[in-house]
């Protein structure tokens, strides 16, 4: 592709963002995207490139919905994409209890290295119990750290590692990694992305349970933060509740599996946007369709 003139250093950026976005770009994304790239790069001239991408470039780039780019070598990928979510419906929290205590189990039976995300809120029961039924397992291959906290000082009230330990988790003999250490939010947030890095790289399986905000925010990637498009693996930012560190895309796509607790009225509407094609920054939930395994326990429907 030519790209010496500007058309075609727009052209070029343009098949560069796609690339890094298997599962493709929306038009106001992939423009903001190209105009943000380059201060020099005329708002008009970007909008027609991009409305002219697939009549110029037919064999390498597709529109699989209104207003969705995406490079055509992914398309075999489409069939996989839509339907990786594997929707569980249920009445309690013993599924999920259960589920995450067998597949613990299992790998540290066989002597491999647990990684286990656990996160805040709704779901420090599952995670407490959990925990409960781990005791009689030796625990020394098992690392345990979270999927997102809330910066502050150590122990303060509002942090997740905190409201874990009130509720009485324990896990004995397991390698357990609080978030918060006392230091600055851009040392803390330097801190855990290199926990994590060195965690993904020793274990043999990772698993994270995680829970759904009303809002479609996972972890604590909330929605239009800069979280969504982070390229590190953890991301560090003050939003209107919270000062949040959080696990980014790039971290859990590393993953081998994500295991997501959405039960009540509120999640519904999250769930069923699911099935649609919307920007990661309207619903960071999206991400979910990109994962190796994810299964989505809830109260409102099956798979």
């Amino acid at each position: 592709m030519q790209s010496s003139t500007v058309t075609g250093r727009i052209n070029a950026k343009a098949f560069e963002l796609l690339q890094q976005h298997p599962e493709g770009l929306h038009w106001s994304e992939l423009l903001s995207k190209i105009e943000a790239s380059d201060p020099t790069f005329h708002p008009k001239t970007v909008n027609g490139c991009v409305w002219k991408l697939v009549e110029k470039f037919p064999d390498k780039v597709y529109k699989p919905s209104k207003g969705l780019f995406r490079l055509l070598k992914y398309k075999s990928t489409e069939r996989l994409m839509k339907n990786n979510l594997n929707f569980r419906k249920i009445s309690s929290t013993e599924p999920v209890v259960e589920y995450l205590t067998v597949v613990i189990s299992q790998h540290l039976s066989k002597g491999k290295r647990v990684f286990w995300l656990v996160p805040g809120g709704s779901a420090i029961r599952i995670v407490t119990e959990v925990a409960k039924r781990l005791a009689k397992e030796e625990l020394t291959n098992l690392t345990v750290t979270l999927t997102d906290e809330r910066y502050g000082p150590i122990g303060h009230k509002d942090s997740n590692w905190a409201q874990l330990e009130a509720a009485g988790c324990k896990l004995d003999d397991a390698n357990l990694q609080p978030v918060l250490v006392g230091l600055s939010l851009k040392e803390t947030t330097d801190s855990f992305s290199k926990m994590i890095k060195e965690d993904l790289r020793q274990t043999d399986y990772s698993i994270a349970l995680a829970g759904m905000g009303p809002d479609g925010h996972i972890f604590g990637i909330k929605p239009k933060s800069p979280a969504v498009d982070s390229d590190k693996l953890v991301a560090g930012y003050k939003w209107d509740d919270f000062i949040r560190l959080t696990l980014t895309t790039q971290a859990i796509k590393q993953l081998d599996e994500v295991v997501i607790y959405a039960v009540g009225e509120e999640k519904k509407p999250q769930l069923d946007d699911l099935s649609k094609r919307i920007p990661a920054t309207e619903q960071p939930a999206q991400i979910l369709k990109e994962l190796k395994k994810v299964i989505i326990f809830n109260d409102y429907k099956s798979s």
